[in-house]
């Protein structure tokens, strides 16, 4: 809708408002039409994946090398290395004596290079035979045409019989009629007996557990000449091998023997010197009187060492014992001479 607006020269001049709104809106139109393409644009180069560029890295020489040692040098290059094994009579097993690409060649890091490991003659391959019995094993390595040889080792953990590794090891390649060496364990390894005569029994028992081999039975017998706790004998001869844990008996020299002095006050004199002989003691008797027909009488009065006291054998106790007084003598009176008749 137009409307009237005066001019300069006094005429009225004719404007369209609608007409410039509408050339407002187109622009903005426009603008917004950019916006939105920009923002697609943008979009579509982050979608979009950028280019990588990879290095090309020539491929080393790793004939002749260990697994590892081939494995470890192609994977800091860069490569995925796969490991494949061959039979070769020549070479030994576990050395590399192929490679996919060939050294020299140049290939994109992250590539996938094959190496391919002798795997010794081509023959029989041995069998894990581990933790069987040693005749088990044995017939399970005939029935595949291998000579197997058992020998004895000794283990700390394995049980006495089972095969506790071979030689060459399970999934080793052999000639045909190629021998493997069973080793069966023959449980721990014997012990030898230590130098234990001459010294104190503590340190023979600590050098015993040391050993691995057991304490048995200790007699104690006195030597006049011998200080009491030192080994005096052994019966094994030091060095012997032992089974472990096999015990040893040993000879110490003891204290000199004692006897307990046994109660003697209140018994018949028979009875009390009967327990002094078994103690190994000897006996000095001391009479004391009592009266004829005292209850007392043969008995022990009193002993010259308390009981329980501890003495040397063959030491002498006294005792006293009660006797009866002997009767008083009776003297008849001499009789009187005859009157000598005078003449």
């Amino acid at each position: 809708m137009g409307a009237a607006v005066a001019s300069t020269a006094g005429e009225l001049e004719i404007v369209d408002r609608s007409d410039a709104r509408g050339r407002l809106g187109a622009a903005l139109l426009a603008v917004l039409a950019c916006l939105a393409g920009s923002v697609w644009a943008f979009g579509d180069t982050l979608d979009r994946p950028r280019a990588v560029e990879v290095r090309r890295v020539v491929i080393p020489v790793i004939e002749g090398l260990p697994i590892e040692t081939a494995r470890e040098r192609l994977e800091g290059l860069g490569f995925v290395v796969d490991l494949a094994f061959q039979p070769n009579e020549r070479v030994e097993r576990g050395l590399i004596i192929g490679q996919k690409p060939l050294a020299g060649r140049r290939a994109s890091q992250g590539e996938v290079v094959t190496i391919v490991a002798s795997d010794g003659p081509l023959g029989l391959m041995v069998p894990g035979v581990v933790g069987q019995q040693g005749p088990d094993a044995l017939t399970s390595l005939a029935a595949l045409g291998i000579n197997g040889v058992a020998e004895l080792e000794y283990g700390e953990t394995v049980r006495v019989g089972e095969v506790v590794r071979t030689e060459p090891f399970a999934g080793t390649r052999i000639p045909l009629g190629g021998t493997v060496r069973v080793f069966v364990s023959g449980g721990p390894a014997p012990r030898a007996v230590p130098v234990l005569i001459g010294k104190p029994l503590e340190q023979a028992l600590a050098e015993l557990g040391r050993s691995g081999l057991a304490v048995g039975k200790i007699t104690r017998p006195f030597r006049a000449d011998q200080v009491p706790g030192t080994v005096l004998e052994v019966p094994q001869i030091e060095g012997t091998l032992l089974p472990k844990g096999m015990p040893v008996d040993l000879v110490v020299a003891g204290p000199e023997p004692t006897a307990a002095v046994p109660f003697l006050v209140g018994l018949q004199r028979s009875t009390a010197e009967g327990l002094l002989g078994g103690e190994k003691l000897k006996v000095s008797v001391l009479a004391s009187p009592v009266p004829i027909g005292d209850s007392s009488a043969g008995t022990v009065l009193a002993q010259g060492y308390p009981p329980t006291t501890k003495l040397a054998l063959n030491t002498v106790v006294q005792i006293t014992v009660a006797v009866e007084e002997a009767p008083p003598t009776t003297v008849a009176p001499a009789p009187t001479p005859a009157p000598t008749p005078s003449g």
